[in-house]
């Protein structure tokens, strides 16, 4: 002790660097299975002559992360037909599996998605969906370590087609559901699907022209109907008409005589002169720069006018225009 203490009066550096040493702090840790054991080993401080060490034992519990399986869109069906205008119910199902029991699941998260735009997406009706909780995804038949779930998404009828001859005919949808418990996220799973293209429209009612005088026309005072794409891909329209049944050549029947087809007429720019708008047809007519693209509400406008004949015709008139929607 004589020297260390000459040491130490002599050079205070050696004393900070003892006291370093001393103070140093040593971690054991042993880990089974089932448990994370730690030993904290600290020595406190030299006194005496002598070394103190205490002992902190730490005993954590290290539980499994659930794992999903068995992941199934519409029970194993190859496509999704979706229904035009509104949503249509999409249901994706999972087994969930945790070893520490069934009750340790805490919750599970489902995305639908084109799989183009990846699990990652911000939610958008037309390519991504995200659904998660009890409330979304409904737990069922619980029992030992597997659970089953339940997810069902409500998918609009503008979501990405990607059916052959689609847009993104070379891309899919997948469902992947990833479940978690109080450990953390576990390990997901993923079904796949085809979105069909819905090619479809609605349109305005009644076209109402009023009161015309025998040999008169509307001029450039248009009727109006709106067309709305009510499907998932961009369409263009045919039209045709007749009085009263179709390919009769008329474009209304009257209470006396009629007046021909060629007398309704259409544009799709307002308040073109009826004398230059579209001569209607009695057979289908494709309108193919019509163009109406796919969306929440995608619309455009045909604008109407009608000539009378100078005799023939008298009383109430009416006939119909039938609009289709196809490819565009």
């Amino acid at each position: 002790m004589k020297n260390i203490k000459t040491i130490l009066k002599g050079n205070k550096k050696w004393l900070i660097s003892i006291l370093v040493l001393l103070f140093s702090i040593v971690i054991v840790a042993s880990i089974s299975e089932k448990f994370n054991l730690q030993k904290i080993s600290q020595k406190k401080q030299w006194r005496g002559g002598t070394l103190y060490t205490d002992y902190v034992e730490v005993e954590v519990t290290a539980g499994t992360r659930p794992v999903a399986s068995s992941v199934s869109i519409d029970s194993g069906a190859t496509s999704v037909t979706l229904t035009e205008n509104t949503t249509k119910n999409v249901v994706c199902t999972a087994v969930v599996t945790d070893d520490d029991g069934y009750t340790d699941i805490t919750s599970v998260e489902a995305k639908l998605y084109r799989t183009g735009v990846g699990a990652g997406a911000a939610d958008d009706n037309a390519n991504h969906y995200t659904l998660s909780g009890d409330a979304q995804c409904v737990p069922s038949g619980g029992s030992g370590t597997t659970e089953n779930y339940t997810c069902t998404f409500a998918v609009y009828f503008y979501a990405d087609p990607t059916d052959a001859g689609s847009a993104y005919e070379a891309d899919n949808w997948t469902c992947q559901v990833t479940p978690s418990d109080g450990v953390g996220a576990g390990t997901a799973a993923t079904d796949t699907i085809e979105m069909n293209t819905l090619i479809a429209l609605n349109v305005t009612a009644t076209i109402t022209y009023g009161a015309l005088a025998l040999g008169t026309n509307t001029g450039t005072a248009d009727q109006t109907t709106t067309v709305t794409n009510t499907g998932n891909a961009q369409i263009d329209i045919q039209l045709d008409g007749y009085g009263a049944t179709d390919g009769d050549g008329k474009a209304m029947t009257c209470t006396i005589g009629s007046t021909t087809i060629g007398n309704e007429r259409y544009s799709l720019t307002a308040l073109t002169d009826w004398s230059t708008k579209t001569q209607l047809t009695d057979t289908a007519t494709t309108l193919t720069t019509f163009d109406l693209a796919k969306g929440a509400s995608s619309t455009k406008n045909v604008y109407w006018g009608l000539g009378m004949p100078s005799t023939g015709a008298g009383g109430s008139c009416s006939g119909k225009v039938n609009l289709t929607a196809v490819s565009g």
